[in-house]
């Protein structure tokens, strides 16, 4: 089976984050089970666009982002770039889901576009037809 993760993944590699524990699990099964999950680019963007909001440097956004790399080289997570299609599979959804946000839109394209699972704790996504998949339900 394969999946996509979104932003939420990237926050929960943090040791003290609610999602640490089903993510911990997430991530042995990709090892141990070979499942396979990708990284958004766009779950990338969108978590460095939250940590400047919160005022955050660019040497902890550099730090942060070298921190996670590690991570997913460790577990063989790879990347999942952003291409124009999901760009505009992504203006598509928004005009017709007012409720996604611009990143939401962009995680929901890709996995479309990728007919894959999209790993995520927030239920935004059933509204416009996106297969997807809680930490908890993947961690069992």
């Amino acid at each position: 089976m394969s999946y996509v993760a979104d932003t939420e993944f990237l926050f929960s590699l943090r040791p003290k984050d609610r999602w640490t524990k089903p993510t911990r699990k997430i991530l042995r099964k990709v090892r141990q089970h070979g499942i396979q999950v990708r990284l958004l680019e766009s779950a990338v963007q969108e978590m460095r666009a939250v940590l400047f909001s919160q005022g955050k440097s660019h040497r902890d956004a550099y730090r942060s982002l070298i921190l996670i790399k590690t991570k997913l080289t460790k577990h063989g997570i790879l990347e999942e770039p952003t291409t124009i299609d999901d760009y505009i599979l992504a203006d598509k959804l928004r005009e017709e889901h007012a409720e996604l946000t611009y990143f939401d839109s962009l995680h929901a394209a890709a996995a479309l576009r990728l007919n894959t699972i999209l790993l995520t704790n927030d239920n935004v996504y059933a509204r416009c037809e996106v297969k997807t998949i809680t930490f908890e339900e993947l961690a069992r």
